[in-house]
């Protein structure tokens, strides 16, 4: 991605927040390569213009483990 990642990242939209699938053994090989290209092309932005960049894991999801939070519930007759 490199300075045109960096370009793009500070161009007319500028994120605020940019959000990347961490790294991993299990990940994907595509999402490994774009969480690294997306954190050097915010290092090669100017500090003012940087995002902050929030990485996450996936997991398995446990049943009914989001109805403890009442605006994320899960109908019953929800599909995968």
């Amino acid at each position: 991605m490199g300075s045109t990642g960096a370009r793009y990242l500070a161009g007319a939209r500028r994120y605020d927040l940019v959000l990347v699938l961490l790294p991993s053994p299990d990940t994907h090989g595509h999402h490994q390569t774009v969480a690294q290209l997306t954190l050097e092309a915010v290092a090669n932005l100017e500090p003012p213009d940087r995002p902050a960049v929030l990485g996450t894991r996936t997991m398995t999801a446990v049943p009914g483990f989001l109805n403890v939070f009442g605006v994320a519930r899960i109908s019953a007759d929800a599909h995968d």
